[in-house]
């Protein structure tokens, strides 16, 4: 088993990095569809200046992590705690940012034992109807839907957006077609 992976007992597997640093452990999610290595691309100074052990996973079906059917978002924070048990880690502060924020207030929700503080960044939250304008075209399409009303309009939408990340690299090309350019940009940059 690779040294960033974590074996579950139903013989899944948890992809996660920071095994080997020192500090007070961060947990962190990364939004969709990133992974644990979404997080190396960020400026880490600030962590390391504050002594913090950075802890990077990722969700069911996202990088090295096998998938988890049928889950929703309190299921995941199971597997949280099999890294935290891993890496031999009590209490941890955890951060999710977009699509890792549910997982982390979840994680909370579920194991209050072993969260000190958790943090959401970019998390949803409701929006002002001139807002709306702003959004990408996949999530302009779920909010229509779902304001609408239309939830079998939603599962199918979500269904096609999960076949589109079957393979994520084509998906999140077309999803970026749509960005605003500011987000265009931070995606082509390699470093």
């Amino acid at each position: 088993m690779p040294e960033s992976c974590v074996g579950r007992t139903d013989a899944r597997l948890l992809g996660a990095n920071g095994a080997h640093s020192t500090g007070v452990p961060l947990l962190r999610l990364p939004g969709t569809p990133g992974c644990r290595y979404s997080g190396l691309r960020v400026e880490r100074s600030g962590w390391q200046e504050r002594r913090l052990r950075l802890i990077l996973t990722e969700r069911p079906g996202f990088g090295a992590s096998s998938r988890l059917p049928g889950r929703g978002f309190i299921e995941p924070a199971d597997d949280l705690i099999s890294i935290l048990d891993h890496l031999g880690l009590e209490k941890v502060h955890a951060l999710g940012g977009s699509g890792g924020a549910p997982h982390v207030l979840a994680l909370a929700a579920r194991h209050p034992d072993r969260v000190r503080a958790a943090t959401v960044v970019v998390g949803a939250a409701p929006l002002a109807e001139e807002e709306t304008a702003t959004l990408i075209g996949a999530n302009a399409e779920s909010h229509r839907l779902i304001h609408s009303g239309d939830f079998e309009g939603f599962r199918r939408h979500l269904e096609q957006l999960a076949a589109a990340l079957e393979d994520p690299i084509p998906g999140m090309l077309h999803l970026m077609r749509e960005a605003p350019e500011a987000d265009r940009v931070v995606m082509r940059d390699p470093d």
